[in-house]
């Protein structure tokens, strides 16, 4: 039990705590906040969707938030989310890649799973894909995405339990 609160009440308990609280937090409320269509939820707005023709005509597909489809379709009047290729991956940005795959097709339409990746987060997302429409169906949000909301919960959990434990100490030493 004295190994138990010396380990408890140590000083690397805070930031090694904090930090695994963190991290399993970020993972558990990653897997909570997974949103699919079928079930009710909204899918998330910022996951990419792939269109072509590109907007730089040295790229195969150009992409967009879902929260901007409706003004991407008024723009480019010409675009298509139907993709010619199974799969694909450009890099618009230094550090950023949005990949997609053709998960199956038919009766004029695709559905696809997209990844957006840059050097803080990442977002998964599956959609079923017409010629000028898109239906969204899922989508997750990477850990990072939650690491504000956990934070502040896993450093009063930690908080708490630190100071529990130099609470009890004294009292077990008798």
């Amino acid at each position: 039990m004295r190994i138990l609160f010396a380990v408890l009440a140590s000083v690397w308990f805070m930031p090694v705590s904090c930090t695994a609280f963190m991290v399993a937090g970020s993972s558990a409320y990653e897997a909570f906040d997974a949103r699919d269509a079928a079930r009710g939820d909204a899918v998330h707005s910022s996951i990419a969707v792939v269109t072509v023709p590109a907007p730089v005509p040295e790229r195969p597909f150009g992409h967009v938030l879902l929260g901007r489809v409706p003004d991407h379709k008024e723009r480019h009047p010409e675009a298509s989310f139907l993709m010619p290729a199974k799969e694909g991956s450009i890099t618009p940005d230094l550090g950023t890649v949005v990949s997609y795959k053709v998960v199956s097709q038919g009766g004029g339409e695709q559905v696809i799973e997209t990844r957006y990746q840059d050097g803080d987060r990442s977002a998964w997302g599956r959609y079923r894909a017409g010629k000028r429409d898109i239906t969204p169906l899922e989508s997750r949000l990477s850990p990072q995405d939650y690491v504000i909301l956990v934070g502040p919960v896993a450093f009063i959990f930690a908080l708490l339990v630190f100071f529990g434990a130099r609470m009890a100490r004294p009292r077990s030493a008798k």
